[in-house]
């Protein structure tokens, strides 16, 4: 299998982890696959024409894109460790928290992307918007996280979530969020200390390729 990545991506990282606790990293190969909003790139067109990474091809040619499908299809090739639970109710309840967990990255890309521009192209009331949305969610994680009084299964809403957090960190610093929300705050600590998630930390060139 072949994947598509870049090093500091949270939905590479949110595949990469994935793998790792479905004992499948020996599996992929890593093509490393630089992307931007403004230069799409004309290689990975060929894969997906939304020149967006992660990537996954098959061996039998079959290409998967989006982080949620790929994890999905990992899942599907083992038995050992689920990234979904098996009941129908809670899994619809790990879904909905993946779903919110992925458009906090989106978020955070978008946020990040009109922050970078020059200050005269710079759109204040997008960056205002972006804020109070981003509070709102983590407000959202931090009441479901209290409520569950530190029981957290390493699902694939803990994932993504997990890599949101570290992304946001990584990306900007200067945002006090963990100061109103020590549920979110001890469980991205606890979350950042799991080896698959040192190994795959923003900002390390872990991989080759």
């Amino acid at each position: 299998m072949e994947l598509f990545w870049s090093p500091n991506s949270p939905f590479v990282r949110k595949v990469e982890i994935a793998a790792i606790l479905l004992d499948l990293e020996g599996q992929l190969v890593r093509r490393r696959t630089p992307v931007s909003m403004d230069q799409p790139n004309a290689q990975l067109m060929h894969h997906n024409p939304l020149s967006k990474i992660p990537v996954l091809r098959l061996g039998n040619g079959q290409v998967l894109t989006g982080s949620g499908l790929i994890c999905r299809f990992l899942d599907a090739q083992t038995d050992t460790k689920d990234l979904f639970p098996e009941d129908a109710d809670l899994r619809w309840q790990v879904e909905a928290r993946h779903s919110l967990a992925d458009g906090m990255i989106d978020l955070i890309v978008l946020w990040r992307n009109e922050r970078d521009k020059p200050s005269a192209q710079r759109r204040p009331e997008w960056i205002s918007a972006f804020s109070r949305k981003l509070n709102a969610t983590l407000d959202q994680f931090e009441t479901e996280f209290s409520e569950r009084d530190g029981n957290t299964e390493l699902w694939i809403d803990a994932i993504t979530l997990g890599c949101a957090l570290s992304y946001l960190d990584y990306r900007m610093p200067e945002l006090a969020w963990r100061k109103q929300r020590p549920a979110l705050d001890a469980f991205v600590k606890m979350f950042d200390a799991l080896p698959c998630a040192i190994r795959t930390q923003p900002g390390r060139h872990h991989l080759s390729g």
